[in-house]
């Protein structure tokens, strides 16, 4: 089984603009709250099913990678430059005991407001 490796903070030299940047998956069960800026929504073809993966970025700088649930639906609404706080609440009802029973989840957000 391969370790988890925490990774490193990247700092580009004097006049670079950042373009890219990867994210760690965030842990609910570690950290069950997380808030932050959203910095980037992108789509991955997980077993021949396309996801939706958001890169938060909390306020010491580091990414979290969040990917879309049922739980977490309404996250996905959001925009690139929204603030963010989200809240793992528990388990609700397993209603089918061959999946794993739902989580559950607060979500709030500060919409960017936009120049008219």
């Amino acid at each position: 089984m391969a370790t988890k490796t925490k990774l490193a903070k990247s700092t580009l030299p004097k006049g670079y603009t950042q373009i890219s940047a990867t994210a760690e998956n965030h842990d609910w069960d570690a950290s069950p709250i997380l808030e932050g800026v959203i910095k980037r929504i992108d789509s991955a073809k997980i077993d021949n099913e396309m996801r939706k993966v958001m890169h938060i970025e909390d306020a010491q700088g580091d990414r979290q990678a969040v990917w879309e649930s049922a739980g977490l639906r309404a996250l996905f609404e959001c925009n690139v430059g929204d603030r963010v706080y989200v809240q793992f609440t528990g388990f609700g009802e397993q209603k089918d005991k061959k999946k794993n029973p739902p989580r559950l989840y607060e979500i709030g957000v500060q919409r960017e407001e936009k120049p008219m």
